[in-house]
């Protein structure tokens, strides 16, 4: 008789899995520009182009493997963490730091700047458009701080006060993550506070996949309503009508993502240190991406 495979994922592995992913995404995010701008000067087809567009999106659905794991792993850390605290200073000067190198990676050519032109070197840098996805888990861990305070307070009693004080909470979190322009800022909060609280798997996988579909389908196909369109004009052009190859290997991706959490295994012996390689990995990749690109244009113009 076969014996049944019982597949679980560590912590680590898991972290591995996504931050593959996301560097996939980024080289695509980073060197894209340049490929377009290569295949034009050329004299590439039409034809060619929209091939390299569609290899450019399939690896931009791969990276969308990326936040969903680390989402979990944030409410996942702030579960079993010692000092939730120090896990969210962290994550704070984490992000902080980390945006120099993330606004590094998505400018142009900012490396030489400094040399030519200062001002338009720090204006290369949009530190108040759009910031890197770390700014959004870390308003997260506060609001989950928050709840762990709200839940404190009224083990005894039910207090009416507190529930208010969890809301401007978390509007005050959710509006700043939208005003600094932090990735997932629409969703991020309120989606890792729902997996922090979920205490079975299943509910957690239901949470996700509600989350997920929110942010990759229903928003980006009813959002053109705000900008004035019609909903026929809104639906002709979204992935609920025009289901194509990208839409359905993006679709694919996020269910791999959910598989991958779904298979995830707590072990309380697991060393903390080694669930922080996160901490490297995430500036100093964006930084060799950006300095690759920037060393290419140098030599190429």
């Amino acid at each position: 008789m076969y014996k049944s495979v019982n597949l679980r994922i560590s912590r680590n592995t898991l972290q591995i899995i996504a931050i593959v992913t996301m560097i996939i995404d980024h080289i695509n995010t980073v060197f894209n520009p340049l490929f377009i701008e290569f295949f034009i000067r050329s004299g590439y087809t039409s034809e060619n182009l929209i091939r390299h567009y569609n290899f450019s999106e399939l690896l931009f659905d791969i990276g969308r493997i990326a936040f969903p794991i680390f989402a979990f792993l944030i409410a996942d850390g702030c579960l079993h963490t010692r000092n939730i605290k120090k896990y969210a200073f962290r994550l704070g000067i984490f992000a902080i730091i980390s945006e120099i190198f993330y606004d590094y990676a998505q400018s142009s050519m900012a490396w030489d700047m400094p040399m030519r032109n200062l001002k338009d070197f720090i204006n290369r840098f949009e530190f108040l458009s759009r910031n890197n996805v770390i700014f959004s888990l870390f308003a997260s861990a506060l609001f989950i701080i928050a709840i762990q305070k709200f839940q404190e307070k009224i083990k005894d009693k039910f207090s009416v006060l507190q529930c208010i004080k969890l809301i401007v909470i978390f509007f005050i979190l959710y509006f700043g993550s939208m005003v600094l322009g932090a990735e997932y800022w629409e969703i991020s909060i309120p989606m890792i506070a729902l997996l922090y609280l979920s205490k079975k798997k299943s509910v957690k996988i239901v949470v996700l996949s509600i989350f997920l579909t929110l942010f990759y389908i229903i928003i980006p196909t009813f959002q053109p309503l705000l900008w004035g369109q019609s909903l026929q004009e809104a639906l002709s052009s979204s992935i609920i009508l025009h289901f194509g190859i990208t839409d359905a290997f993006l679709i694919l991706c996020l269910i791999i993502a959910i598989i991958l959490i779904s298979l995830y295994s707590y072990n309380p012996e697991h060393k903390p240190r080694s669930n922080r390689l996160i901490y490297l990995v995430y500036p100093s990749h964006l930084f060799i991406l950006g300095l690759i690109r920037d060393i290419y244009i140098a030599f190429t113009q």
